[in-house]
């Protein structure tokens, strides 16, 4: 892997989530593209379930999820809670219910 490869920030805001499709979404964009996501950030916005409850899921796809908790504020502040946790330079947003196609992070980059 080059060293000057950029990773980017995939950053989900959340609220009662399908989980097994987030699972899948997940799934597959580590499957096409990991070598370009530095982490996942998953924000919950106040679910009615946490999505904490399934961690271990997540972890077991990568242990580059992570999963933030906070009181519901609505999509845009999810957004920003997951963009100031965020470590890359290059955030991409995406909400839990799309489906990125195959390439969709090279693309973007």
């Amino acid at each position: 892997m080059s060293s000057n490869l950029k990773k980017v920030s995939v950053i989900f805001p959340l609220y009662n989530p399908d989980i097994n499709f987030l699972i899948e979404t997940i799934r597959l964009l580590i499957k096409d593209e990991d070598k370009f996501i530095e982490e996942i950030i998953l924000v919950d916005d106040g679910s009615v379930k946490p999505i904490k409850n399934y961690s271990n899921l997540f972890q077991r796809i990568s242990p580059k999820v992570l999963i933030i908790r906070q009181k519901n504020k609505g999509a845009g502040e999810a957004r920003n809670t997951g963009a100031r946790l965020s470590k890359s330079n290059i955030l991409v947003f995406i909400d839990w219910d799309c489906r990125p196609h195959k390439n969709w992070l090279e693309n973007l980059i």
